[in-house]
């Protein structure tokens, strides 16, 4: 029943055989119950029965038969009279002299006063928390963390609540670093299971988005920020005692964690397309240089019985490559996968300080690859062209040269395709094809920018089938959306993630005017601001749609389709249509319908595709 009823704790409470446990409970049912009852201690008391009071001066009573509900309440409410009775206690303690210590006390004082961080190092400006003594207990034994762990509900919307519930109840006591670190591990274990298992509920979870989804979503999130504060505690203990990562391996392992969290935070937010949380590359770029001065760099830790952390260049460089991808016009499972497959160049990344020829060069030819990391500032590393000379030569900037990795990447897409191979690599090949102009820093918008100055706003629907419908009669699925800026090749634009449909990068869309002249796109970047506004970057498809149903030789179904006519003298005589995902296959012969005489077609090469839709050109089959 305890576990049962754990998500629906304020508190986790656990079975004991110890005389000194916080509620006790007794049954009267037995002689053995009345017995022990007879002998009880001043601990909280509880009595399981099937009526609702009782003769005897018990602080709470259990009601049969129990239920998960009604046990959770219950327990709630010993909770709090047992949070009474300690500050009763407490407050009654304080009556009491305490001369004797009094001296003591001062020493420490004094002792502690004259601590302060070494000082050959930078200045760490390390997240704090406030420890409260009436704060709500936790779990503070390993061996019990680990058997609660365990018994928590497999299901992330029910998990993941009592995962951040306790770890803020934890955060809030004064524990000692080497207790407090393997309690740490094993939130961190838990954090790893949520982010990278992905199970067939976890891919469902990502698919169908719901408002318990999203919840879930900011939860986790925050769950590995304060996971990452967590470690920082560890970190501070030591900072503020003048120790160093050089001499003090827990330190170490503690920041290396650090950077691990802000690591994976920066991932989650990446993955669920949305900003940075405030303050996290700020942080890590002053824990790189603060390592980088105690010459822990990279260092490998190992702190007993068995807790061991890569390098903090390893990790720092793993994230900062990611970011480079440009992880918001990645789909939601690759940035996953590009995590990963980072982690395989660490070893080619340098970082330096840059010499004064360096922070003058202005040829981007000879930039290509360099990014610039400017520890002032809260953002990702930023290619190195666009840095003005002042803040390249400043004390806090570095070079993040990434042209090793470049020749590594050209190294393994040369060797696949002479080898022609086609293994398990070909997904990750795919994708480090996709991210050479970030990573080169040779990408450039194809069209330029046009910010709108009036307030327009575009109605766009999503999918196929509901553009297909929409151009038929009144829009479907259509949401209003603001217009922020245009080009020849697409546009983006915003609303509030407020009843916004679930969105993902290759979405494909209609974008009707107030005219109703309609405009097809694709979903090319996607972004969730600070403000919960949904940013989107659409790039055009060229063509005027014109509704048709399609059937395919080989099938019964018909399916929705749009014939794309097309201005462009090149591709005047050529035919083209837009169709569900699955419908193309060369030569493959295609029914189509909607128009004045139904006709046949044969599919020939295939344009383009996403997880939405397929574009190919095809020619009449004139034999049907």
């Amino acid at each position: 029943m305890l576990r049962i009823a754990s998500p629906l704790l304020t508190s986790q409470w656990s079975i004991t055989d110890s005389n000194e446990a916080d509620l006790v409970i007794y049954s009267f049912d037995s002689i053995a119950g009345r017995k022990a009852w007879q002998k009880r201690s001043a601990s909280l008391t509880g009595l399981l029965t099937h009526h609702a009071d009782s003769h005897e001066p018990v602080d709470i009573i259990f009601q049969k038969p129990l239920h998960k509900t009604q046990f959770a309440e219950t327990l709630n409410l010993a909770e709090q009279k047992l949070s009474s009775h300690q500050s009763v206690k407490k407050s009654n303690s304080q009556l009491i002299p305490q001369t004797k210590a009094s001296w003591l006390n001062t020493f420490h004082h004094l002792v502690g006063f004259s601590k302060k961080p070494a000082d050959n190092l930078p200045a760490l400006n390390l997240q704090a928390v406030s420890h409260d003594e009436n704060a709500v207990s936790t779990i503070k034994d390993p061996a019990l963390l680990l058997v609660w762990l365990n018994q928590l509900p497999n299901d992330t919307y029910q998990r993941v609540p009592s995962l951040l519930a306790n770890l803020k109840a934890l955060t809030q006591q004064k524990i000692k670093p080497g207790l407090l670190l393997p309690l740490l591990e094993m939130y961190r274990s838990q954090v790893n299971e949520l982010l990278f298992t992905r199970d067939i509920a976890a891919v469902k979870r990502d698919l169908y988005m719901n408002t318990e989804s999203l919840r879930t979503i900011s939860l986790i999130n925050e769950l590995i920020g304060l996971l990452s504060v967590a470690y920082q505690q560890i970190v501070r203990f030591f900072y503020q005692r003048g120790k160093t990562p050089l001499s003090q391996p827990l330190m170490l392992l503690a920041i290396n964690r650090t950077a691990e969290m802000l690591g994976l935070q920066l991932l989650h937010s990446f993955q669920y397309y949305r900003v940075a949380p405030a303050g996290i590359w700020q942080l890590l770029h002053e824990l790189f240089l603060y390592q980088e001065k105690a010459q822990t760099l990279h260092q490998e830790v190992t702190v007993k019985p068995y807790y061991q952390s890569r390098s903090f260049f390893e990790i720092y460089g793993q994230i900062v490559l990611t970011a480079l991808t440009d992880p918001y016009s990645q789909m939601r499972f690759d940035v996953l996968r590009l995590f990963r497959l980072m982690s395989q160049f660490t070893d080619k990344i340098v970082i330096v300080r840059l010499s004064e020829q360096q922070s003058k060069v202005n040829s981007r030819f000879l930039l290509l690859g360099h990014f610039c990391i400017n520890a002032q500032q809260d953002h990702c590393p930023q290619p190195m062209h666009n840095i003005p000379k002042e803040i390249r030569s400043a004390e806090t900037s570095r070079l993040f040269d990434a042209q090793a990795v470049l020749k590594s990447i050209e190294t393994t897409l040369r060797e696949a395709k002479s080898h022609r191979t086609h293994t398990v690599m070909s997904a990750e090949l795919r994708l480090v094809r996709h991210i050479l102009p970030q990573l080169n820093t040779s990408y450039e918008r194809r069209f330029e920018r046009i910010k709108q100055e009036t307030d327009e706003h575009i109605q766009i629907t999503l999918g196929l089938e509901s553009v297909h419908q929409s151009l038929q009669g009144n829009l479907v699925n259509a949401l209003d959306w603001q217009l922020v800026n245009l080009s020849n090749g697409g546009m983006m634009a915003k609303r509030a993630h407020t009843d916004c449909y679930h969105l993902n990068i290759g979405d494909f869309v209609g974008l009707f005017d107030t005219n109703q002249k309609v405009t097809l796109a694709v979903i090319k970047w996607l972004q969730i601001d600070i403000h919960n506004d949904v940013q989107i970057g659409l790039e055009r498809i060229i063509g005027k749609p014109e509704p048709v149903m399609c059937q395919p030789a080989d099938e019964q179904e018909e399916h929705p389709a749009l014939l794309l006519q097309t201005d462009n003298v090149t591709q005047a005589n050529t035919k083209i249509i837009l169709t569900e995902k699955g419908i193309f296959s060369p030569n493959r012969k295609i029914q189509i319908s909607g128009q004045s005489t139904p006709y046949s077609i044969l599919a020939n090469g295939l344009i383009d595709s996403s997880l939405d839709y397929e574009i190919f050109n095809y020619n009449l089959n004139l034999g049907s």
